[in-house]
């Protein structure tokens, strides 16, 4: 079941998408208000969830 979830298109969307905010936040200097914003807006899911995916 765990490699059905971890190779969903969502998973793997989700995935990507953790790993490019992860590395924007090594590079950020400081966490102002306006990249707190584009983290929490930064990613279209179409609003699908993983939750209950399997």
């Amino acid at each position: 079941m765990e490699e059905a979830i971890a190779s969903h298109p969502l998973a793997v969307r989700e995935m990507a998408k953790q790993s490019e905010d992860l590395q924007r936040l090594k590079q950020a200097e400081k966490l102002d208000r306006d990249f707190v914003e584009w983290l929490r807006t930064s990613f279209d899911n179409d609003g699908k969830s993983l939750i209950d995916l399997a």
